[in-house]
């Protein structure tokens, strides 16, 4: 299974504030996400200039609700009380607790599931810190 390469990032200028999704594109020293069906020749007039330290990659993963899980996503377990949130290290998406690293998962496979564990997706690094202290 190949897991769909997207990314999310929040905009700076175009809807301040707002998450956009697409491709990532590197430009001039900014991170500009490209809407699907935008062409890449035209970055200025197509793309989303977005904040470098929101920009995730989707993991391939959904939680419970059907939801695309991002890096830097904010995840609860649903039979516990604890967060975890989603990072990317030495080639994989990794889930966190305040303890470290918990799970990792590569190329999609979704190893939280063996664990049956269902995670929803509460926020995320961005804009609710504060979930994580």
């Amino acid at each position: 299974m190949q897991r769909e390469i997207k990314f999310r990032g929040f905009s700076k200028r175009f809807i301040p504030n707002e998450w956009f999704y697409g491709d990532l594109v590197n430009y001039i020293g900014e991170k500009y996400i490209l809407p699907e069906g935008q062409d890449v020749w035209d970055i200025i007039g197509d793309g989303v200039e977005v904040h470098s330290e929101s920009v995730g990659q989707f993991t391939g993963l959904y939680d419970k609700n059907g939801k695309e899980i991002y890096e830097g996503d904010i995840l609860a377990p649903i039979s516990k009380v604890s967060f975890y949130y989603v990072g990317f290290e030495s080639g994989m998406f990794c889930i966190y607790n305040n303890l470290g690293r918990w799970a990792t998962m590569e190329r999609g496979i979704e190893i939280y599931k063996e664990l049956n564990i269902d995670f929803e997706i509460i926020g995320n690094i961005y804009e609710n810190p504060e979930l994580l202290k």
